[in-house]
């Protein structure tokens, strides 16, 4: 039930996509954009520089969709945003993994302070830490355990980091604590090599995620 919840909330944050250049008010360009700079990660570890730049190029044009419309206080995080991108399409079209990851996490860090500032209900580091979590899934599926652990640690510190905007959403101390015990279970899962288990955990996470970006929604 709750991952049939989680698609219809994310499905729609992301399912009307303006024309290119096309004016749209509100948060939902800001969100295209995240959704697309996350995946541009996995490109980045896969070597898929034409996916890359593909995506950073559906980027600019969720950016551009939104600045048509913006209030002015956004004038500074969409020029940062802008040239942060920039930055990130000079370095994919270089091929150059170590210098595009750091220009994915700037640009990922620009958004999620331009996503903030506009009061979208959901707190934005909640779509980072599902992507965490679908990363820790494929490095599990590839046995790459040290990878694993360095995505439950990243889910771990974004979780905390969405912890307050939650509790403004209403969610109780228990609710919250359930998702750091389920982190602190699937870390304990791994080190001692009991996969089912892990993969389990990850599940019953996304479950629990999905529940609270749909409180985020109906806020």
């Amino acid at each position: 039930m709750y991952r049939a919840l989680f698609t219809i909330v994310l499905a729609g944050l992301l399912l009307v996509s303006p024309r290119p250049g096309r004016a749209e008010s509100g948060p939902a360009p800001l969100v295209r954009a995240l959704q697309e700079t996350l995946a541009i990660e996995e490109q980045i570890e896969a070597g898929d520089w034409l996916l890359a730049e593909k995506q950073s190029a559906a980027i600019g044009r969720h950016l551009e969709s939104y600045a048509a419309a913006a209030p002015q206080s956004a004038a500074t995080g969409l020029a940062e945003a802008r040239q942060r991108l920039a930055k990130l399409r000079q370095e994919l079209a270089r091929r150059q993994t170590a210098t595009s990851y750091r220009a994915y996490f700037g640009l990922r860090k620009d958004l999620l302070e331009l996503l903030t500032s506009t009061g979208y209900p959901t707190p934005p580091t909640l779509l980072v830490v599902r992507h965490d979590l679908k990363i820790a899934r494929l490095a599990v599926s590839r046995e790459n355990w040290q990878e694993v652990s360095h995505e439950l640690n990243e889910l771990e510190f974004n979780y905390r980091s969405a912890l307050p905007k939650l509790v403004e959403l209403g969610l109780s101390q228990q609710q919250t604590a359930d998702a750091l015990v389920k982190i602190a279970l699937a870390r304990d899962a791994l080190t001692e090599g009991r996969t089912p288990q892990l993969l389990s955990l990850l599940d019953e996470l996304e479950s629990l995620l999905a529940d609270q970006i749909g409180r985020g929604g109906e806020d």
